[in-house]
């Protein structure tokens, strides 16, 4: 369903150490206005967040921070905030969260430890236990999560941004997941709705490969269409004469390299659209819309695409 009332902000969540800070001065860079619930916290007190810990001890400190955190969150819109790594540990602090977007800042104990290892924060002093809070809290950062990015790379907040931002306009209940190989990165959405709400991932003229019995369905819903190319459902699309007919057809169409492609179909609409995608015109932008499970959790992830050979499946394509 379409968001009513007053607009999410965009929350970074993690462990210590995934980068929040980063991501927040990168939806800075995006216009948004950013604000880091340590430092408030902080100059509400008065004194280093570490000193008031280690006099106070952690229940007294969570007392403060939910009073901080929690009025933050209930009057924030359009905006990104950067909670503290135990924040979601307050049950007061989840239920606030619920009408955000809330982004998990993914990272491992090894990695986590390595950037905050020597630092005054008071959690971070003896590894073992250090390490032994990860698994407590994560539950509750997968649980909260309405987009998940991978940490180790410090850039990927950046790169993310565009796709996060566009987050907070789309229906509620709208999930993010990062996807990244060798070959590229993307975002994948999945949502009820999407595009009823206008979205689209790229920007340009949109062609479409679909087969006879899904064009019938959903084609439609991708409109504006430049241009369609339609195949006969299951494996026998597969071929290599079947990819010369289709990009023949968008060459026909005037589909040029400042066009992209969306392959909208199950498994094999998936690998014959991506690998027309790849090889037209030396390559074009794609755009899987897959409308089978089989297709959601496999064909349309990791950039494969390929086309049959009479010797064995799959054995010309192109990542």
């Amino acid at each position: 369903m379409a968001r009513v009332g007053r607009k999410p902000a965009l929350v970074f969540i993690g462990f210590m150490g995934a980068g929040k800070s980063t991501a927040l001065a990168a939806a800075r860079q995006a216009g948004l206005r950013a604000v880091e619930t340590d430092e408030l916290i902080e100059r509400g007190l008065g004194e280093p967040l570490a000193a008031f810990f280690e006099r106070e001890g952690e229940s007294e400190f969570r007392r403060r921070e939910a009073g901080v955190v929690v009025p933050l969150l209930e009057r924030a819109e359009d905006e990104a905030i950067a909670l503290g790594g135990g924040s979601v540990l307050n049950e007061a602090v989840r239920e606030a969260l619920a009408r955000h977007v809330v982004v998990w800042l993914q990272v491992d104990a090894d990695e986590a430890w390595r950037r905050v290892e020597g630092s005054d924060r008071p959690l971070a002093r003896d590894r073992a236990a250090f390490e032994a809070l990860l698994p407590v809290r994560e539950p509750l950062y997968e649980q909260l999560a309405d987009a998940v990015l991978p940490s180790r790379d410090r850039g990927l907040a950046g790169r993310a941004m565009p796709a996060l931002v566009e987050l907070l306009r789309l229906p509620s209940g709208t999930r993010l997941v990062w996807a990244s190989s060798a070959s590229g990165e993307y975002p994948i959405l999945v949502g009820e709705g999407l595009l009823e709400a206008g979205y689209w991932p790229l920007e340009g003229r949109r062609f479409c490969v679909t087969d006879t019995t899904v064009a019938r369905l959903y084609a439609q819903r991708l409109e504006p269409l430049a241009g369609m190319v339609e195949v006969e459902p299951g494996e026998q699309a597969k071929t290599l004469a079947e990819a010369e007919r289709v990009m023949r057809e968008l060459a026909g169409l005037g589909m040029t390299r400042t066009d992209h492609l969306a392959a909208l179909g199950g498994g094999v609409v998936g690998d014959l659209g991506g690998f027309c995608a790849a090889t037209y015109q030396r390559g074009v932008p794609a755009v899987q819309v897959p409308t089978t499970l089989v297709a959601q959790v496999d064909a349309a992830i990791g950039g494969k695409t390929g086309v049959d050979l009479p010797e064995a499946k799959n054995y010309v394509g192109a990542y």
